[in-house]
């Protein structure tokens, strides 16, 4: 939806009028970033009855719900925004969707993936950054019970890679 922002305008030549209306470019990008934003959260809450049962039989604590909410917005606000720039940089609605969708992916799953791969096969530590780009990892570094429970069911190689602790 971000990334058909601009390169939608662009298509159907609407892009020189909203650009003459004199809102600045600043304000154009924030609106379109923020109507995305907006329409993957209500797209997002639609998922949310499904989370009821757990919350109501008590497997889920209040701050864990905060973290996990915090966290899903902000690396939403993040997606959003790179579907943006995609969408501006590039002429096709098509092509930015691919773009942005295809660093998402690796933001997401090949940062953790190259990381575990050099470290548990090579013993180099040299990718350990690209693990800051990781939204589900900020989840499990804030410790408590969902870092235990996943540290419970993490292979042993994996649990001093990604500094879970130790489990016996």
């Amino acid at each position: 939806v971000s990334a058909s922002a601009f390169a939608a305008e662009r298509e159907r030549g609407t892009l020189d009028l909203l650009l003459l209306q004199g809102p600045g470019p600043a304000r154009i990008v924030v609106g379109k970033v923020l109507a995305a934003l907006v329409f993957s959260l209500l797209l997002l809450a639609v998922g949310v009855p499904f989370f009821a049962p757990a919350w109501s039989f008590g497997g889920v604590q209040a701050d864990q719900v905060i973290a996990l909410i915090t966290i899903l917005c902000t690396a939403t606000l993040f997606f959003c925004a790179l579907g943006v720039f995609f969408g501006a940089v590039l002429n096709g609605s098509l092509q930015a969707s691919l773009f942005a969708q295809g660093i998402a992916l690796f933001l997401v799953f090949g940062t953790l993936g190259l990381h575990l791969a050099f470290a548990t096969l090579g013993g180099n530590d040299m990718f350990r950054p690209l693990l800051w780009l990781n939204p589900f990892l900020a989840l499990l570094s804030a410790g408590g019970t969902a870092t235990d429970a996943f540290a419970r069911g993490a292979p042993a190689a994996y649990r001093s890679v990604l500094s879970l602790p130790q489990q016996s």
